[in-house]
């Protein structure tokens, strides 16, 4: 999914949109039903894009709560480059992007950067919150996260990272942010993963929230996201 790709001149925006409204067969497999497309927009019930179900299928990684972190197979996939969804190994790479659920009703995305042991939190109500109670939500994060990399061999492939220091836990301030219960959490989240991963500036705002709901549907549409 490329944030860079506009929606305004795209032919297939109007193509999802003549789709969507059953005026035209197109000849692409859709797997997705109208209703899927629907939520995501924010026109059904569950219309919020932190969708546990869309989440689970678009990263396979269900278990990213930071009170239920589990050493479960899917988890070692990713570490590996095994996932369908994940074409490098940890070990190839230097920041790994974690989408983390809080309370179950709040999506915020952690960058773990590999090289200074340090987790970065994007949160788009990050000033709603008072540090000290907050950062306590990332404790389990913060621990088990760094055992995990340890058990499962990975200082065995990179011994250049491996260090006695504890990882530190950041909370980036200057973001974008949602507008308070707006249910938009999922979709910030989506864009500071693409944005950071495309080396982009944050330079979005609450507005464009509507925008990126219709961008990451075209991109479901066309096979730009894969499911």
């Amino acid at each position: 999914m490329n944030p860079l790709r506009g929606l305004e001149d795209s032919r297939l925006c109007e193509e999802f949109d003549q789709w969507f409204a059953g005026n035209i067969f197109v000849d692409r497999p859709v797997q997705q039903s109208r209703n899927f497309f629907e939520i995501l927009m924010g026109n059904a019930s569950m219309g919020w894009f932190g969708d546990e179900v869309f989440l689970k299928q678009l990263w396979n990684n269900g278990s990213c709560n930071v009170h239920s972190l589990q050493y479960g197979n899917n988890l070692s996939s990713y570490m590996d480059g095994r996932e369908d969804l994940m074409s490098k190994p940890f070990t190839d790479v230097d920041m790994i992007f974690i989408p983390v659920n809080l309370g179950s009703d709040h999506w915020v995305l952690a960058q773990a950067d590999l090289r200074v042991r340090r987790m970065r939190i994007y949160d788009s109500l990050v000033t709603f919150r008072e540090d000290k109670t907050y950062l306590h939500k990332f404790k389990s994060l913060q621990v088990v996260f760094p055992q995990w990399l340890q058990d499962v061999g990975f200082y065995n492939i990179r011994p250049e990272l491996q260090s006695a220091d504890s990882w530190k836990v950041r909370i980036v301030k200057d973001v974008p942010q949602q507008e308070p219960g707006s249910g938009d959490c999922g979709v910030f989240m989506l864009m500071f993963t693409m944005y950071l991963m495309f080396g982009l500036k944050l330079d979005f705002d609450s507005s464009r929230g509507h925008y990126f709901r219709k961008k990451i549907v075209v991109d479901i549409f066309t096979g730009d996201i894969a499911l």
